[in-house]
């Protein structure tokens, strides 16, 4: 009789273990209409043959980035708008906000993770799904909170391929030079003009895509990382000046745009124009914390910074975006929007 009841345990733990197993392999593409508008919200400055810095800040949701190939179709939707009102050229910079890389941690789950009503939901339903490759990661961690590390470094691999594979495709596809915000890897680096990643402490980069899809400068590290509990930061001053087709271009992402050392590194590099990925969140419900960063207006002749929108899960993207010149700013007017209301493009002609 034991043996029969030993049998019978083994038999449904293996079963349990074999359809777990089986469960974890499934992975299918819900349909998922995205919203394609955009608004053209702030357009500075006059046509010209210098070029202009067209920032795009769009409304992102976590099922946007359920297949790699749907956040390229997303963007190119976008960028076909801007090409239909005369915005894109071969000397235009089109620069994304941060983070805008960092949620390609979610491409290929299962449907659960996109549904889930909380990020922590969201965050049980993708362990849950990846056991191994979960594991994996959290044992080579180097953080002191290894299970939000472990979930970016897991698919930091893969997240690094989509990343160039959409946005340095869409920079050859439309002919531009592409800021494309920033992504979460650990240790990365260009290996023969390939985005790859190593097995060291995760950083916040941005990668700067040239109109033959190639990056044209090493992944830049930002300095002052906000989430500290497993991210490092690289070191200062996180700026890139970068020569591109619309003259010399200074990169900063987030706040490391508001850092002196880094501002003394534009000017010392001839930096006719600064381009500032950036993000900001709060919780659903929760009022907007005050935010007291002056106005970039004397760090560069002429800039722009764009925020993500959105909302994952919980938590909302916001922020507005402006644009800059000869001291002069200018920001999208509300006109019965709520912030973060709606996608939008900032165009600055140079």
């Amino acid at each position: 009789m034991r043996k029969i009841a030993l049998l019978l345990c083994s038999t449904v733990l293996l079963a349990g273990v074999a359809a777990y197993a089986w469960w974890t392999t499934q992975r299918p593409v819900a349909h998922y209409l995205s919203d394609l508008r955009i608004q053209l919200l702030v357009n500075q400055g006059s046509a010209g043959a210098a070029g202009n810095l067209l920032g795009l800040q769009p409304r992102m949701a976590p099922a946007d980035y359920q297949d790699a190939r749907r956040l390229q179709m997303k963007f190119e939707a976008y960028l076909r708008q801007a090409r239909a009102q005369g915005l894109l050229g071969p000397r235009t910079i089109v620069v994304l906000p941060e983070h805008i890389g960092t949620w390609l941690w979610l491409s290929g789950e299962k449907d659960e993770v996109y549904q889930a009503d909380h990020l922590s939901a969201a965050s049980g339903w993708l362990t849950l799904s990846n056991p191994l490759p979960f594991l994996r990661a959290w044992v080579g961690g180097h953080g002191h909170n290894r299970f939000s590390e472990a979930q970016l470094r897991m698919k930091a691999a893969r997240m690094a391929d989509d990343y160039q594979r959409v946005f340095g495709g869409l920079a050859r596809q439309f002919g531009i030079t592409l800021i494309a915000g920033s992504i979460v890897l650990p240790e990365p680096s260009l290996r023969e003009g390939r985005l790859v990643v190593g097995d060291g402490p995760l950083y916040n980069v941005a990668v700067t895509f040239g109109s033959d899809g190639r990056p044209l400068a090493e992944p830049l590290r930002q300095h002052q990382v906000r989430f500290r509990r497993f991210l490092s930061a690289g070191p200062a001053p996180a700026v890139q000046v970068l020569q591109t087709p619309a003259g010399a271009v200074g990169v900063a992402v987030g706040e490391d745009a508001w850092a002196l050392p880094a501002q003394a590194e534009l000017h010392a590099g001839g930096a006719r124009v600064l381009a500032v990925p950036a993000f900001m969140a709060r919780r659903v419900g929760k009022p907007a914390p005050s935010v007291s960063l002056a106005p970039l207006t004397d760090v560069a002749p002429a800039g722009m910074v764009v925020y993500l929108h959105g909302r994952f899960w919980s938590h909302l993207g916001f922020g507005e975006g402006y644009t800059w010149q000869a001291g002069q700013r200018l920001q999208a007017p509300l006109q019965g929007r709520t912030a973060g209301d709606a996608a939008g493009m900032f165009n600055l002609w140079l």
